[in-house]
């Protein structure tokens, strides 16, 4: 029983993960900034980085940057596990667990993927906020391993905002969604955490303006 159990809910995650590519077809995707860390320009070994975005927009990162091998914090908590199998089927890697303090698994994992010559990914809010409040985890990993912060925002022209704790937002199909790439990061100064915050929040800000105006000239 256990284990028909667990084949069904195992196609069921397969026909979900089927469902959302063909969703993110839908969706007209532009990526903008930092030309050195676009998706095709991501390989192991290369320039690896810390890549930082807002837990409420996460939705169209996993199909933008899908078989790159991206480490990916994920939290051991239940709804942890539907985006774990999601990310595994996009080829992503996956560091499980906590990631508040230096000795924790989740952080220990991460590093070890970075030293490896993956990038990593975190969402300095997640996993339960509070939203759009970054957090030193990612600071502290970057300090520790020389590797650069570099900030993601996404925007998108029409979306649905959800109730949760995060306001999460769903790009609606055949929407523009468009995706920027910031240029690098090093921690330094008394207030970096503000200072990144605030920075991560304005280029989630200029993705959503670049989202209804994409032809906007920006600067990173």
């Amino acid at each position: 029983m256990r284990k028909l159990k667990d084949k069904l809910l195992n196609n069921l995650f397969k026909i979900f993960s089927l469902l959302y590519y063909f969703y993110c077809k839908t969706l007209r995707i532009r990526i903008f900034g930092n030309k050195d860390y676009l998706p095709y320009n991501i390989k192991k070994g290369g320039n690896n980085c810390i890549f930082c975005f807002w837990h409420s927009q996460i939705f169209p990162l996993i199909f933008s940057h899908r078989n790159k091998g991206i480490a990916v914090l994920v939290s051991r908590h239940r709804d942890g596990e539907l985006i774990a199998k999601i990310l595994r089927s996009f080829k992503f890697n996956l560091a499980r667990g906590s990631f508040k303090r230096k000795g924790e698994i989740g952080f220990l994992s991460l590093r070890r993927f970075l030293k490896k010559g993956f990038c990593v990914a975190i969402t300095p809010d997640g996993p339960r906020g509070p939203r759009w409040l970054f957090k030193e985890g990612a600071i502290i990993l970057s300090r520790e391993t020389k590797k650069p912060l570099i900030l993601v925002g996404t925007g998108y022209s029409r979306f649905i905002e959800f109730k949760s704790w995060d306001r999460f937002r769903l790009p609606l199909p055949f929407s523009r969604v468009a995706i920027y790439i910031s240029k690098l990061y090093y921690p330094g100064g008394e207030n970096f955490v503000e200072f990144i915050s605030e920075e991560l929040t304005r280029y989630t800000s200029l993705a959503f303006e670049l989202s209804r105006n994409p032809e906007k000239i920006t600067r990173g």
